[in-house]
């Protein structure tokens, strides 16, 4: 199962990055070339800014064999991990282990609090001063917005990955408002459902690649604990 979601998640990074390729000149996601043909879909093209297909929003049969490329790519993925259970079952239990220290209280650390505040204090005088109402901002959130929910959902020190989860839910909620925010101010407002479009085409790609970087560093660690020599 866990491979098939990492398959499906490929399979929907490939759509959300197809959109710089159908596009031109890399689409509107800012509002701010609004001449710009807008399109996503893969491997076929399922929605186009303007199209109306037979009064909907896709093309639901392109969306259809899309979904379809996807599940045959989870497939693919979960056969590839079934053939290699033996080892992952090894690692799992290798990397699961109980620990026998005792459990952290839930805390962060001075420097974490200080970056937290500055991150705080520089966000509420960007807002107030109207610095915020700009593209530049909302293209921000688009580029790093994952990896800066990353970093803070780090910041605690020695909790586990389930508390840190607990974190990072509701920081991606907050930051997406902010991206609705952003988007509502901008001197050519973004509509809701095109700002959370644009989140789906910056943030998923760089979530798959993320996960791929965790699970080869993850692998890697694991031979190097098996082979220090490697």
């Amino acid at each position: 199962m866990q491979g098939v979601l990492a398959g499906m998640l490929i399979g929907g990074a490939l759509n959300a990055v197809s959109y710089f390729f159908r596009s031109t000149r890399g689409g509107n996601l800012l509002g701010t070339a609004p001449g710009n043909r807008e399109a996503l879909g893969f491997p076929v093209e399922m929605w186009e800014a303007g199209n109306l297909y037979g009064g909907y929003f896709v093309d639901y049969q392109a969306a259809f064999l899309n979904v379809l490329f996807a599940a045959g790519l989870g497939v693919a993925c979960g056969a590839l991990v079934l053939t290699q259970h033996t080892l992952l079952n090894r690692l799992v239990a290798k990397f699961g282990q109980p620990s026998n220290r005792p459990k952290p209280n839930f805390q962060f650390s001075l420097r974490a609090m200080l970056v937290v505040m500055v991150l705080v204090a520089v966000g509420a005088a960007a807002a107030r001063s109207g610095v915020a109402n700009r593209p530049g901002v909302l293209a921000g959130i688009y580029a790093i917005g994952p990896w800066l929910l990353v970093l803070i959902a780090f910041l605690p020190r020695g909790i586990p990955y389930q508390q840190r989860v607990a974190i990072l839910i509701p920081l991606t909620f907050a930051l997406i408002l902010a991206a609705v925010f952003v988007g509502g101010a901008l001197k050519t407002p973004l509509e809701f459902d095109k700002v959370l479009m644009a989140i789906f085409i910056s943030w998923v790609p760089q979530s798959a690649l993320a996960a791929i970087v965790i699970t080869l560093s993850v692998l890697f660690r694991y031979r190097h604990l098996q082979d220090p020599r490697a």
